[in-house]
Order: C-alpha cells, then structure tokens, then sequence
C-alpha cells in the first residue's frame, strides 16, 4: 500500500510517501520505505500551515493510520506494524544517507519503541551478508499493548520475511512446506514451557553455519523471560536517543550520600 503528500492541494508534484507491505500468516505491517523529496525536507508550506512532511505521512490520519485501517478493514487484523532502523552503535555515520541517530530521534518523537532482541535481516542475496546493524521497531499505538509485543507473531513475520527475500535467489530454498512448518511451529510457542522452548527447533535460513531465525527466537526467548512474567510477550522500550547504555539492570540498589559536618550520612536508599 502507498500514500503520499502533495506539496500543494491542487499540486501533482509529490513531497513525499510511504510505502507499506502486509504480511498474511503474522498479520503484520511493514514500513518498508518512507521518502521525502529533497527540497521538501524539514518543513513545509501547505496552505497557511507549516508541516514536516516525514511526520506528517505517519502521524496524520490520512496518511499511515488510514493505510493500516484499509489493511484491517482487507483482511481483518493487523497486529503490529513494524519496522527497521540502522542502529547508531552499530553503524558507520558514513554508511548512512543521514545520522542513524537523528533517525533514531526522529522515530522516536512519532512515538516508535524497540523491540529488545538481537535482531538481523537475511542477506538480500548470495553475494551480501545478513545485516546485524539493524534494530526492529514498531509503532505501538497500532496495537492492543502498548508495551509489548506477542514474540509467536514476531516469529511468524520474521520467517515471512525471511521468505520473501529468499525468494529473490537463483535457487530459493525456504519456500512452501519448509517455511509452512516453521509457521505451524510458532503457534506452540503460547503453549511451551520455558524449559521446553530449548527444544523447539526452527528450519530458518543458514549463514556461516548459523541458523538466524533459530538465533532470533533464542534471543527473544532470552528477553522475554528475563522481563516479563506475562508469558510469551517481547518488552518494547524507548528507541535510545544516542546509544546503548553500557549497563543495563533488572533491579539496583541505588544509595545518596552526602557530607555534612565532616561525617557522611546515608539520606535515601531506595530499591
């Protein structure tokens, strides 16, 4: 699906637009492109109103919120709606067409949060890598948690995913049956132990040996029980506004201490 913004009402001349794919078996949207002409960047005169465009094509109700209500009233749900960003601690400023950072920054204040597992997209075809330099994101306000997301619908979108791009090699390997299994395996995720996620084996998509749909759901097993006691749901937290923290707690003991008269005293500790 496709919406755009003209730089006038009666103007054919297009500012900018979003481009969004649905994916059937997660019930999932995709993100996939949001462009903005280049001399409309920043902001823009729309009538007697000054508008950024970027925000505008997913914040105003004719824009993103319209396509995933038509996607919905199509085919009946849309769980998430998702996707991907360059992550700043992860890449080279250079590699970018802007600083991942001010992307970051700018998702961020449209109300997005992360998804908190180690994240990676297959190769888009046999002479490039799997991209581990992405984050997954998401626009929660879309769905019915605002602070979570069910890790059997994540698991299902990233198989799909990892499907579609596999479908662009010369000899397509996660296709039909194979990819149906890993499908039908996601929806035993809600009824599994956490003993018995260990066991649950996923075909995937390989690179150097590694199975990255198997590596994914691993870490997202991981987040989800080191975070929540809800079941199966994946934490989103806030899209960082620079970088990772180089220490992340669960829980801490955090104590004030101040001088006074040459003797320290102990004000406050709280837990």
């Amino acid at each position: 699906s496709i919406s755009s913004i003209s730089s006038s009402p009666s103007s054919k001349n297009v500012a900018g637009g979003i481009i969004v794919e649905f994916f059937r078996k997660s019930q999932c949207a995709l993100l996939s492109y949001l462009f903005v002409k280049k001399r409309y960047r920043g902001r823009l005169k729309v009538g007697e109103d000054t508008i950024s465009v970027a925000t505008t094509l997913l914040n105003h109700p004719s824009c993103l919120p319209f396509v995933i209500e038509r996607m919905r009233t199509r085919f009946g749900n849309v769980n998430h709606v998702v996707f991907d960003s360059n992550h700043p601690s992860r890449t080279n400023p250079s590699d970018d067409s802007m600083p991942p950072f001010k992307r970051f920054e700018f998702y961020r204040r449209c109300g997005a949060k992360m998804l908190l597992f180690d994240y990676i997209q297959p190769a888009l075809d046999r002479k490039t890598m799997p991209v581990s330099n992405l984050a997954l994101c998401c626009f929660p306000q879309f769905q019915t948690m605002p602070n979570f997301v069910d890790v059997s619908n994540i698991m299902k979108f990233l198989i799909e995913l990892a499907s579609s791009l596999d479908a662009r090699l010369e000899t397509p390997q996660y296709q039909g049956q194979v990819m149906e299994d890993d499908i039908k395996r996601c929806d035993a995720i809600a009824s599994l132990s956490t003993v018995a996620m260990d066991f649950l084996q996923f075909t995937g998509v390989s690179f150097g040996g590694e199975n990255l749909i198997q590596n994914m759901f691993k870490s997202m097993v991981s987040e989800a029980n080191a975070f929540s006691k809800k079941g199966m749901l994946l934490p989103l937290i806030h899209i960082p506004l620079r970088e990772d923290p180089h220490f992340r707690f669960v829980d801490a003991t955090v104590e004030v201490v101040v001088s006074v008269k040459s003797s320290f005293k102990t004000i406050i500790t709280v837990t």
